[in-house]
């Protein structure tokens, strides 16, 4: 319920902004065997994104597995279809010495970032690469996304 809120506040903050200009608004997950990223919410006029601070990046723990370590921090950036990154976030680990912003959210005001970039319209491919450490084995991952308008 507070996630709703939040969002139907940033569309009304954003649509006051936008002078008129149409609003779309796009949410993602994507995720590997090791990490998962979900509720990613982008808001976009048309010359600008808004990158609502409300997803969660978390560790996915492996059935039966005793021995692996889990993973304490991971980043990921956000391509266009030219490979040009318009976004990029690091997170650390949570209070139990795992990556898991569902139960431990992120600290911190929930304002989010604007910034001008015009990429993001319905049907574009964006690509999200992860980054994080895997038994100290750096590790990098990519995984394409298509857009659709919410």
């Amino acid at each position: 319920m507070k996630k709703v809120i939040l969002l139907l506040t940033t569309i009304l903050f954003l649509t006051g902004c936008s002078g008129g200009k149409t609003l779309d608004v796009f949410s993602f997950d994507a995720r590997t065997k090791d990490i998962a990223l979900e509720n990613v919410v982008l808001i976009s006029n048309g010359e600008s994104i808004y990158v609502q601070p409300t997803y969660q990046l978390f560790w996915i723990k492996p059935l039966g597995s005793k021995e692996l370590t889990p993973i304490k921090s991971a980043g990921f950036e956000l391509y266009n279809e030219d490979k040009e990154i318009f976004y990029s976030q690091t997170i650390s680990e949570s209070h139990y010495d795992f990556l898991d912003t569902r139960q431990y959210p992120l600290e911190g005001d929930l304002a989010g970032t604007v910034f001008d970039y015009n990429g993001i319209e319905d049907g574009k491919k964006i690509y999200v690469r992860f980054s994080y450490e895997k038994d100290q084995i750096p590790v990098e991952e990519e995984i394409e996304v298509v857009l659709q308008r919410q």
